[in-house]
């Protein structure tokens, strides 16, 4: 799935379609039964489709109306697990201007 494919989602609201995304896994292949001399391949675009990935869409696009993704955080961030996949993602890629200027009123499930 493309970036352009999940922005889709969230921007028509297909929050079922999302929810089936989650569980989305990719198959790893065994590359001897193809090829007769050994090797690597390492996929540089593989991404797990759950709440970060959205969230990172959300913050990236610039596109997403701030009530579409306050309706996809109202039904998607709602566990500590939850909220703690997309801690980690803003961790890690250095989000740290969106993260501080949200109200914390809009991060934490009502």
């Amino acid at each position: 799935m493309r970036d352009k494919d999940a922005l889709h989602l969230l921007n028509t609201r297909d929050y079922e379609m999302i929810r089936l995304t989650f569980d989305k896994h990719t198959t790893k292949i065994d590359m001897k039964l193809f090829y007769n001399t050994p090797f690597s391949i390492k996929a540089g675009t593989y991404r797990k489709y759950n709440q970060a990935y959205y969230e990172e869409v959300v913050i990236t696009s610039g596109t997403v109306e701030q009530r579409v993704a306050q309706n996809y955080r109202e039904r998607f961030l709602i566990t500590a697990d939850d909220i703690y996949i997309v801690f980690e993602m803003y961790c890690k890629e250095d989000y740290d201007n969106e993260f501080m200027a949200t109200r914390k009123d809009e991060i934490t499930h009502q």
